[in-house]
């Protein structure tokens, strides 16, 4: 009997177990999961598509919720592997009860702050065209910094192509005012440079339809710019490990200037850039597209003679070859092989220089198969 009565005891043990295991995994809506899954997936960018505001009345009772489209104030969030990047790493590792009492905690938060409730946070996900509706708190994803305590004052939620981001709180004031109450993220673009390319598949000269040249050649792309053989090197963003170009703040900033422009920058992209904000990358071994303030140009590999004559390569490579502070970013041909060069401190501008312009200038002249540098009394 004793023996029945253990036996007994260690089955309704297990099924409390058993219970306890169910309803821990029911606590995870498939809102959460979802949008778990969604950030798991590789090399996801996520560009800004449109912002949320709503009318706030002094006692804090939300109206007229609206998004409107917005392309230009945020730059990206980059999901990976369940990371969050926005160049610090974010992990999902904090939750809306250690936010809120972070948020209330913070002496620098204003006096007149209000917690969105859940019914708000619908209306937000509503006005945003959302689908999605969350019943807890926990429904939402929220982040912390991977490398200390920085916390986002946001709840997170994934959806098809879409990441809403919703501020958990927001300000009142004596009057009628106007709140931000989330932004909408969209990871669909007009063109994505992914291709895994090697230099010396993309090597040799591409044409736009009006004529646009681009030479590849010697790990570098150069384009003729107003007289000038401006130049940038030719970089493979498949050569850092995803979290380290994550953080990176020329990629970032890149990325974000792409994006504007409806063009994602894969993880394993091929490109380059130039001291004049242009940006080219390899869409595939037969396509080159060159994003920049005005749009997207689409370049495909021609057998014309190129615009750029080996006498550049050569000074370039012997300006290289000199070493120093700052490397050449364009030659500016004067006659009698001379020519003007702009200076910038890198012509890695995926990855280093951001900053655009040059930097300094001087002169050369090519002759006998060496070099000569001077100062240059007119660059121009």
């Amino acid at each position: 009997m004793l023996k029945w009565h253990r036996a007994i005891i260690a089955l309704t043990v297990m099924a409390l177990l058993a219970g306890c295991q169910q309803a821990t995994k029911a606590t995870t809506s498939k809102v959460h999961q979802r949008t778990t899954q969604i950030v798991h997936q590789a090399d996801s960018v996520w560009h800004e598509t449109g912002t949320t505001t709503a009318t706030v009345a002094p006692s804090g009772q939300l109206s007229g919720e609206t998004t409107k489209a917005e392309t230009t104030t945020l730059g990206p969030w980059v999901t990976n592997a369940g990371t969050f990047y926005n160049m610090q790493a974010y992990s999902q590792t904090t939750s809306y009860q250690t936010l809120k009492k972070a948020t209330r905690d913070n002496d620098s938060m204003p006096k007149h702050l209000k917690f969105a409730t859940l019914t708000q946070l619908n209306a937000t996900l509503k006005a945003m065209g959302a689908k999605a509706r969350i019943k807890h708190y926990s429904d939402l994803v929220y982040l912390k910094a991977t490398n200390g305590a920085n916390l986002i004052q946001s709840g997170f939620l994934a959806a098809g192509d879409h990441l809403y981001v919703l501020n958990i709180a927001y300000t009142t004031a004596d009057t009628t005012s106007q709140v931000t109450r989330g932004t909408v993220f969209s990871r669909h673009y007009q063109a994505a440079a992914t291709a895994k390319l090697t230099a010396k598949a993309v090597a040799g000269t591409w044409q736009a339809a009006d004529g646009t040249q681009a030479t590849v050649k010697d790990g570098q792309l150069v384009t003729v710019q107003d007289n000038a053989y401006v130049r940038g090197r030719l970089e493979s963003l498949a050569r850092f490990q995803p979290a380290t170009l994550y953080r990176n703040t020329a990629y970032y900033l890149r990325q974000k200037q792409a994006n504007q422009r409806g063009v994602k920058i894969g993880r394993n992209a091929l490109g380059a850039g130039d001291v004049w904000d242009n940006l080219y990358f390899f869409t595939s071994k037969s396509k080159l597209i060159r994003v920049n303030n005005t749009g997207i140009t689409t370049f495909t590999k021609t057998t014309a003679t190129s615009a750029v004559p080996d006498q550049v390569f050569t000074v370039f490579a012997k300006l290289d070859a000199q070493g120093g502070e700052n490397v050449a970013g364009y030659l500016l041909p004067k006659g009698n092989a001379t020519y003007s060069v702009g200076l910038v401190p890198s012509v890695s501008y995926l990855t280093q220089n951001y900053s655009g312009g040059i930097s300094g200038a001087e002169s050369v002249t090519d002759k006998n198969g060496k070099i000569s540098v001077g100062a240059d009394l007119n660059h121009n």
